[in-house]
């Protein structure tokens, strides 16, 4: 299979795929038990070495219980992503190292380091507009997602993960990451 660059596809967002009864229930418990599969997968890693699949597994863990083969599709192309880039990852060393080397790359000093995101409504950050009450946007899908890194000479502790409540801007879904951050 070829690799994917991203570990999830830009304008194809998992919280806007539809759920599919029309499939046999057959299938439907076939796609649920490869999603589980993969998908714990996927949080054993993110959990220890890969914090850059860390945002879509917790997207993907959603959808455990009402599975579709898109699901399963968007599984899969997180896997290609980590076949393209599997020597990547967290190293964890006892000499010191200053520099954040993944996706950044500037000296730290020895001091902890916290770095937070977030982004402002759904996934794929479209305002949601209502037609019909059959249209209604999923309050719980129009959430802000959070992330946040603790770096210590290495990172020590990530999370990304929905927020709670409702942003009404991107201000204030960035304060409420940082916030979290502080928690942590």
């Amino acid at each position: 299979a070829n690799t994917a660059q991203t570990p999830y596809r830009s304008g194809f967002p998992v919280d806007k795929i539809k759920s599919n009864t029309n499939l046999p229930k057959t299938k439907l418990f076939e796609a649920q038990q490869l999603l589980r599969s993969v998908v714990g997968s996927l949080n054993w890693l993110s959990c220890g070495t890969r914090l850059d699949i860390t945002t879509i597994t917790n997207i993907l863990a959603k959808y455990l219980h009402s599975t579709t083969p898109s699901h399963v599709a968007a599984a899969k192309y997180v896997v290609r992503y980590l076949k393209g880039c599997k020597s990547m990852g967290i190293k964890f060393s006892t000499s010191q190292n200053t520099k954040v080397q993944a996706y950044l790359n500037f000296p730290l000093s020895s001091k902890i380091t916290a770095l937070s995101d977030a982004n402002w409504g759904p996934q794929d950050a479209s305002a949601p507009t209502l037609t019909t009450s059959k249209d209604a946007v999923d309050i719980f899908k129009s959430r802000s997602i959070s992330g946040f890194l603790l770096w210590l000479n290495g990172p020590v502790h990530w999370v990304s993960k929905r927020q709670a409540i409702t942003a009404r801007s991107s201000a204030e879904a960035e304060i409420y990451a940082t916030d979290e951050c502080v928690k942590a």
